[in-house]
C-alpha cells in the first residue's frame, strides 16, 4: 500500500510542479525606456543624465492562453487515469493474496482436521473403536466434534 501511495504522490507532485511553471509561461516583463532625468551627484560639477526603465508585465496571447489550459487539463485527467490505475491494481493484487492466503489456510484446517481425527483414533483402545465400527460412523454422519461431545457425554455418566 505504501509503495501505491509514494507513486499516487509523485504523480500529483510532478503534475502541480509542471502547472506552477506552465501558469508562470503565462505572463513576461518587458522593460522600456522610462523618462529622461538628471541627478546632481555631489563631488562633479555637472548634472548627470541617466534613463530609468520601466518593467512592464504582459500577457501571452489568447490563443497560448487557451493551448495551456488544454494542456493542464490533459495532465489533470492523466494524473487522474493513473491514480486510478494504480488503485486498482494494488486491489485486484490484494484480492489474488487474500484468496491464495484463504487456500492455504482452508488447505492447513483440512490437514489440522485429518490429524486430530488420526491423533484421536490412536489414543482410542480396543473397546472404543469397536464400539465406533458398530455404529458405522462415517463423515456424512457425524463429524469429529460431534464424536468428541458424545465420547465426553458416555464419560460423564
Amino acid at each position: 500500500m505504501r509503495e501505491r501511495m509514494f507513486a499516487t504522490l509523485g504523480i500529483w507532485a510532478a503534475i502541480a510542479v509542471a502547472i506552477d511553471r506552465l501558469l508562470a509561461s503565462l505572463s513576461y516583463t518587458v522593460w522600456t525606456e522610462g523618462v529622461p532625468q538628471q541627478v546632481n551627484v555631489p563631488g562633479f560639477d555637472q548634472i548627470q543624465p541617466f534613463a530609468t526603465q520601466i518593467a512592464n508585465t504582459e500577457f501571452v496571447s489568447n490563443f497560448m492562453q487557451i493551448a495551456i489550459f488544454g494542456i493542464i487539463v490533459v495532465a489533470l485527467l492523466c494524473a487522474t487515469g493513473a491514480t486510478i490505475a494504480i488503485w486498482e491494481s494494488g486491489s485486484h493484487q490484494q484480492a489474488q493474496q487474500t484468496a491464495v492466503a484463504s487456500a492455504r489456510e482452508s488447505e492447513k484446517i483440512k490437514r489440522t482436521r485429518e490429524m486430530r481425527v488420526k491423533r484421536l483414533l490412536s489414543e482410542m483402545n480396543e473397546e472404543e473403536l469397536a464400539e465406533l465400527e458398530a455404529q458405522h460412523l462415517n463423515e456424512d454422519e457425524m463429524t469429529v466434534a460431534q464424536l468428541m461431545q458424545q465420547k465426553r457425554n458416555t464419560r460423564e455418566m
